[in-house]
């Protein structure tokens, strides 16, 4: 019995603790929802850190422009069992500094900024598109939510007339079969907002996915009324907003990095062509016992055109001092052709690669351009249909006063009425759908226009 007792208090536990562990999250307007996202959804906050990691470590990455330091020690020794045994040990400090590459240092510095640079416009444009999805998902859910009030208003109004209508057929003033028909189109009603309901329902649980919330927690959405917030954006400067768009989107900006990094890589291809010198100079001690004997200088100079497309080859020349004595040694380790002869050709396709991408860079911006005038054209051609909806919901209205005196005096049966109040809640409808895409463009335009430049949306950019 206490067993069983004990595995009930378990499962109990169990159960109860996920609610326990439920949390509350208040949206009160899109930017809320923008910002709540982009501080707790954890794989764009992680692809934010790394890429944020590796651009400082980009930038600390100078340790080529510094001399690099070796120090050796060594103690061996030699038994001998037929003469005296030999120890020896020996000590040397030396630098090593390239003193002339050509710019190839600078240049594979400037490269890797530019991949790092790379890398964070991949990752704002994936914050641009979380962004843009998080935008549409709550206007349609704003959308959603203000039809179903609307729907519920409409069933409200029609089951209270349907009261009226049972005690005028217990009078005998109306016929059964009007009631019959009245009900049928009410359980239209009731289908319609079941349906808005599942498209609310699911709407929520993907904004708790793009907001990085937990399935459990509920999430609250402050009502906002598309038709009266509905602000009328003005786009009168086209130039400026098109400058700024084209100046703002990230995947324009990767094609001129990428230009910029095929520049580059021609530049470094250059340095090849000159070779890189460079000095070590050293101190050294040697002897058996301490105190060493010394101490013995050494400078060696040596130049390397080992990356030459046509020949390959290294060489050096030291200067050793000890005590009162200087020599020097020349030497080459290596030479040997490489045999490119295509290098025109490469030069050749290089130079046509580039020529591609500045006009694919153009192409691109007509592609903007015309994109721009087209959203600038629905937000027009959407405002127009918005008013036209609100005249027509106007005369709707009204008529539906006159449809309730005929109904009253017999010329029309209640069957007409809640039709047509279906008709004017669809009317309804869409003039929320529609408002709702007005508005979701409108900050979609905002959205690319105005946000950070080469920047990380630290909250949104509005």
């Amino acid at each position: 019995m206490k067993k069983n007792l004990k595995a009930l208090s378990l499962m109990l536990l169990y159960f109860i603790s996920p609610l326990q562990a439920q949390k509350t999250i208040f949206i009160r307007s899109l930017k809320d929802a923008i910002d709540y996202s982009l501080a707790n959804n954890e794989s764009l906050l992680m692809e934010r850190l790394t890429v944020h990691a590796n651009g400082s470590r980009v930038k600390k990455d100078i340790g080529a422009y510094f001399p690099r330091i070796t120090i050796a020690f060594s103690d061996s020794a030699l038994v001998n069992f037929n003469a005296s045994d030999y120890r020896n040990k020996n000590f040397n400090l030396g630098l090593s500094f390239l003193a002339y590459d050509g710019g190839e240092r600078k240049l594979e510095y400037k490269l890797n900024i530019l991949e790092n640079y790379f890398d964070q416009l991949k990752v704002e444009e994936k914050i641009e598109e979380h962004c843009i999805e998080i935008m549409e998902t709550y206007y349609e859910y704003q959308n959603a939510y203000m039809s179903k009030k609307n729907l519920e208003r409409t069933k409200d109004n029609a089951i209270q007339y349907k009261l009226a209508l049972e005690k005028e057929i217990a009078l005998g003033m109306i016929l059964e079969t009007d009631l019959m028909d009245y009900e049928i189109k009410l359980l239209e009603l009731d289908a319609n907002l079941s349906e808005q309901e599942n498209r609310i329902a699911n709407l929520l649980f993907l904004l708790k996915n793009l907001l990085g919330m937990e399935i459990q927690d509920q999430l609250k959405i402050q009502e906002d009324d598309l038709i009266v917030q509905m602000k009328t954006e003005s786009f009168e400067d086209m130039e400026l907003l098109l400058r700024k768009l084209l100046d703002s989107n990230n995947e324009r900006k990767k094609m001129i990095a990428e230009y910029e990094y095929s520049e580059k890589i021609k530049k470094l291809e250059e340095t090849f062509y000159k070779p890189r010198l460079s000095i070590e100079p050293s101190i050294g001690f040697e002897g058996d016992e301490f105190p060493m004997h010394g101490p013995k200088f050494q400078l060696m100079f040596s130049m390397s055109f080992d990356r030459n497309p046509f020949v390959s080859f290294q060489g050096s020349q030291s200067f050793t001092r000890e005590k009162k004595s200087l020599t020097g040694t020349v030497s080459y380790s290596q030479a040997s052709s490489k045999n490119n002869f295509a290098w025109k050709e490469n030069k050749k396709m290089n130079k046509l690669n580039q020529r591609k991408q500045i006009i694919n860079l153009k192409s691109y911006d007509e592609g903007l351009k015309i994109d721009f005038h087209h959203r600038i054209m629905e937000l027009n051609a959407l405002k127009r249909t918005i008013d036209i909806l609100k005249k027509e919901i106007q005369l709707n209205e009204l008529k539906t006063v006159i449809l309730r005196k005929e109904i009253e005096k017999g010329i029309k049966c209640p069957v007409d009425l809640i039709e047509h109040q279906i008709v004017l809640a669809g009317k309804m409808t869409s003039l929320y759908e529609n408002s709702a895409k007005l508005k979701t463009l409108q900050m979609k335009l905002q959205f690319c226009i105005n946000k950070k430049n080469g920047e990380f949306y630290e909250s949104s950019p509005y």
